[in-house]
């Protein structure tokens, strides 16, 4: 190969580098413009799940809406919690369901005490923060709870202010029964067309329904936006990079950190 031959591949080699990075340089970024969108605390924020202390925490960080677990217990008394079980979270044994409110509150959770949901609601009320409230699936409950729930919301003055979400589809009908305009969101690991169909049955002409994924793709994304229903998701553990999928279509993130 002679010195001309060299000079021309190393002027194509060159030439195509400078056009990739010209490419690149044209395509969107990933980065997300978090100004403009629901950024949700993921049961409080930086102190043990669903305490007082975690949505004092939320508050104080800036925060507008935070998001909680509920669940009945034995004696029919909502309180904010997580797990099925508390065996894993505190010092104590025993299914949420099959202990009395007193059982519960004589058990430690990592050094605080349980957050009663009425409790939780009150200061939400007295801090302007937007309850969402997560109603946990695993248990069969009745559309008499879901009732106490949305009296208690309601008499706090709440409504307008409160998201539904819940894998269960439903406890979110019977929320909607006993509040038409209450905002939904269908909680689901990734968004199918079975997904999108099971939302557009939650729709009245009163309220908004959203799906609430853990999973993004661009396929579930543009599914949503033929049937134009919102598309929050969950759960941030860090502010993300451009290697993350994250789409402007997106309205709401459920977070572990502080998005800028």
């Amino acid at each position: 190969m002679n010195k001309r031959t060299r000079f021309l591949i190393s002027i194509g080699i060159l030439l195509f580098l400078a056009g990739l990075l010209f490419v690149i340089a044209l395509l969107p970024s990933q980065a997300h413009d978090f100004s403009n969108v629901r950024v949700i605390a993921h049961r409080g924020y930086d102190a043990p799940d669903n305490s007082l202390l975690a949505y004092e925490n939320a508050a104080n960080a800036g925060f507008e809406y935070v998001e909680t677990d509920v669940r009945f217990t034995k004696d029919n008394i909502p309180i904010c919690i997580h797990d099925v079980k508390v065996d894993d979270i505190s010092d104590g044994q025993g299914f949420v369901e099959e202990l009395t409110l007193r059982e519960i509150q004589s058990i430690s959770f990592s050094g605080s005490k349980i957050l009663l949901f009425e409790d939780f609601v009150a200061f939400c009320a007295d801090h302007k923060l937007s309850p969402y409230v997560d109603i946990k699936n695993y248990s069969s409950y009745t559309k008499e709870q879901m009732k106490i729930l949305v009296d208690m919301i309601s008499s706090a003055g709440l409504s307008d202010d409160t998201t539904w979400i819940s894998y269960d589809f439903q406890y979110l009908r019977w929320i909607s029964k006993y509040n038409p305009t209450a905002r939904l969101g269908l909680i689901s690991s990734s968004v199918g067309r079975d997904v999108i169909s099971a939302a557009e049955l939650l729709k009245t002409k009163e309220n908004e329904v959203f799906i609430d994924t853990g999973s993004v793709s661009a396929q579930g994304v543009e599914l949503c936006k033929a049937a134009d229903i919102p598309l929050e998701c969950w759960t941030l553990r860090r502010v993300p990079d451009k290697r993350t999928y994250i789409d402007p279509y997106i309205s709401g993130f459920t977070t572990d950190c502080i998005l800028d």
